[in-house]
C-alpha cells in the first residue's frame, strides 16, 4: 500500500519518493506553479454527459489563474463511467488527478493507485485546510475506514431540498387557510376529495401525490423520518420497528382507505405531470425546484384558453404531532464525488495548490456561477444572461460549458437556489432562516465485513421493508394484526447485524 509521509531532511518534503516543490508556497494568487504545468485529468460524469471540457472557457480561464491545464483524458464517446473508471484504472500510468465517487476514490487508495491527503492539506491547501477545520464531520465522513483522505469532495449546500407545496388556487377557492397541524392537513385533504376543487363536477381530485412512488413523504407530519434508520443520542436505530412509526403508517393506510392518496401512487409514472396538468392534483411533498416550474408551464400563456387558474404555494410545514416544526428533507452536504492525486503523479505540492484554488471564493464563483458570470450592482455574482436565457436553464448552461461540475469543491448556496424558479427561491430561504433542519443521516465508510452485511442482510431487509410497507398501505395486510411477525422477520434477516454494522462505523467515525 502507498502510504503519504511527509519527511523532512534541510527542509526537503517528499511523498512515494517524489520530492515536494515547497516554491509552490511562496507564489502569490491563484497561481499553483510558476510556469504553465500540464497535468493529466481523469473526469468522467453520468455516463459521457458531463465531463471537464479541455477546450471550455472554463479550463482558459483556470489556465490562466493557477498556470495548470488540465487534459482530460475521459473521452464522451464512451458511454459507460464506471467502466470507463475501471479501464482507466488499469493502465501501466495512471492520470495525474483522478476523479470519481468517494467509493471508488477510497478502494483506488487503500489499493495503492491514489495517495493519502489530509497531510498535504495542512500544508498546502489553506482553503481546504480552513473548511476542514470548521466542519470537522465533513473530514472525518470522507476518510476512507483505514484513516486515510484519498479525495478532495466536492460538498453540498446545506438547506431544505424539499417542501410541502400545495395548490393555492384550490384552498382560495374552497376559502380554506393553509393547514397547520396534521390534524388540519387531513381536513384539507378531505375537503379537496370532497369539495369539487376542480370544478368539474366528477369526485376527480387527487389530495396527495408524489412522483417518488411512495406517500412516505407524510410521515413528517407524526415526526418521524422517512428513511429506515437514524440516529438517536449517538445510537443507530431502525426507524421503523418503532411503535411511533407503526401508528403513522396505520393512519397513513387510513388515508390511502379513504382516497385522499393518489389509488395510483405505487404504479404512476410523472405524478406531477399529470395530476398537476390535468387539474386533479392538490399537494405534495417533493423538490421546491422542479416542482415550482410547474408554477411556470401551467400558466396562462402556456395553456391559453385552457388556463384553469393553477397556482402552487410552499407552506410551513404543519406541526407535527409532538408539536414540532421540521423540514425532514434536506440537502445531504456530504460529498459523494470528489477527486485525488494518482500515485504516478510527479507534481503533488503544485496539484495540491490547483485543488486549493476551487475552495477560494474565485474558483467556487467560476465553477457554480459559470466562467462567464456577471455581477450585479450590490457586488454579488450571479449567472449570465446567456445562462439566464438558456432553455434548459442557467446550471444546465454551465454544464454545457464545462463548469457546475463536481470535482473537488463546496456548492455555492447562492448559486444551486439562483437557478430556482423566484417562488423556489423564496421558499427555500423562508425555510432555512425560520424552521429546524433534520439531521442528514451520517455518510458511513464501511470495512469489508461491514459491507458484506449490508449488501446481504441489509439489502433483503430493505427490500421487505418496501413490500410491508405498501401491503400496508394499499390494505392488502393490517398493521395491527402483521406487526408482531414484521417485527421477527426483521429479527430473523439479520436486523441485529446491521444495526452492528452501523454503529460499528458510526462509533469509529465520532469516538
Amino acid at each position: 500500500m502507498t502510504v503519504s509521509m511527509l519527511a523532512g531532511c534541510g527542509g526537503t518534503s517528499s511523498v512515494n519518493g517524489v520530492e515536494l516543490n515547497d516554491e509552490v508556497l511562496k507564489l502569490e494568487g491563484y497561481l499553483a506553479s510558476a510556469e504553465e504545468l500540464e497535468l493529466t485529468l481523469f473526469n468522467h460524469q453520468s455516463n459521457g454527459v458531463r465531463l471537464w471540457l479541455n477546450d471550455s472557457l472554463l479550463a482558459q480561464q483556470t489556465k490562466e489563474l493557477t498556470n495548470i491545464k488540465l487534459t482530460n483524458l475521459a473521452s464522451a464517446a464512451q458511454a459507460d463511467s464506471n467502466q470507463a473508471y475501471n479501464t482507466m484504472l488499469m493502465e501501466d500510468v495512471l492520470p495525474d488527478i483522478i476523479h470519481s465517487s468517494g467509493a471508488n476514490l477510497d478502494q483506488a487508495g487503500m489499493d495503492g493507485a491514489m495517495i493519502p491527503l489530509e497531510d498535504l492539506v495542512e500544508k498546502y491547501a489553506p482553503n481546504i485546510h480552513k473548511y476542514f477545520q470548521e466542519h470537522p464531520d465533513h473530514l472525518e465522513m470522507n476518510k476512507a475506514y483505514d484513516g486515510h483522505l484519498y479525495y478532495i469532495p466536492t460538498f453540498s449546500i446545506e438547506g431544505p431540498s424539499q417542501g410541502w407545496i400545495i395548490r393555492q388556487d384550490w384552498l382560495d377557492k374552497l376559502g380554506l387557510e393553509a393547514p397547520t397541524n396534521k390534524d388540519e392537513f387531513y381536513n384539507v385533504m378531505k375537503a379537496f376529495r370532497e369539495q369539487d376543487p376542480n370544478g368539474n363536477g366528477r369526485k376527480d381530485e387527487i389530495p396527495y401525490l408524489n412522483r417518488t412512488k411512495t406517500p412516505l413523504g407524510l410521515l413528517g407530519l407524526f415526526g418521524i423520518d422517512n428513511r429506515n434508520y437514524v440516529v438517536k443520542d449517538g445510537k443507530v436505530i431502525c426507524n421503523v420497528a418503532t411503535e411511533e412509526y407503526k401508528q403513522a403508517i396505520t393512519e397513513i393506510a387510513q388515508w390511502y382507505k379513504e382516497g385522499l392518496i393518489d389509488p395510483e401512487i405505487y404504479t404512476r409514472n410523472n405524478a406531477r405531470e399529470e395530476l398537476f396538468a390535468n387539474n386533479n392534483g392538490g399537494m405534495t411533498v417533493d423538490w421546491l425546484s422542479s416542482t415550482f416550474s410547474f408554477d411556470v408551464t401551467l400558466s396562462k400563456e402556456k395553456l391559453g384558453n385552457s388556463y384553469f387558474g393553477f397556482k402552487l404555494s410552499a407552506i410551513d410545514p404543519p406541526k407535527d404531532v409532538n408539536g414540532d416544526q421540521i423540514i425532514w428533507n434536506v440537502w445531504n452536504p456530504i460529498a459523494s464525488t470528489g477527486w485525488g492525486i494518482s500515485k504516478d503523479n510527479k507534481y503533488i505540492a503544485e496539484t495540491m495548490k490547483f485543488f486549493d484554488y476551487w475552495y477560494t471564493d474565485e474558483g467556487r464563483t467560476n465553477l457554480w456561477f459559470g466562467p462567464d458570470h456577471k455581477i450585479n450592482p450590490d457586488g454579488t455574482p450571479d449567472y449570465s444572461d446567456e445562462a439566464r436565457a438558456y432553455v434548459g436553464g442557467p446550471t444546465e448552461y454551465n454544464e454545457s460549458q464545462g463548469a457546475a461540475l463536481g470535482l473537488g469543491s463546496v456548492r455555492l448556496v447562492e448559486a444551486e437556489v439562483g437557478a430556482m424558479p423566484e417562488v423556489a427561491q423564496k421558499a427555500f430561504w423562508h425555510y432555512k432562516n425560520n424552521f429546524k433542519l433534520a439531521t442528514p443521516f451520517p455518510t458511513f465508510k464501511h470495512t469489508p465485513e461491514e459491507k458484506r452485511v449490508m449488501k446481504s442482510q441489509g439489502t433483503d431487509i430493505a427490500t421487505y421493508i418496501s413490500e410491508m410497507q405498501q401491503n400496508w398501505v394499499l390494505g392488502n395486510k393490517d398493521v395491527e394484526a402483521t406487526w408482531d411477525e414484521f417485527i421477527a422477520h426483521l429479527n430473523e434477516l439479520g436486523l441485529k447485524d446491521v444495526l452492528a454494522a452501523y454503529q460499528s462505523a458510526y462509533d469509529r467515525m465520532y469516538k
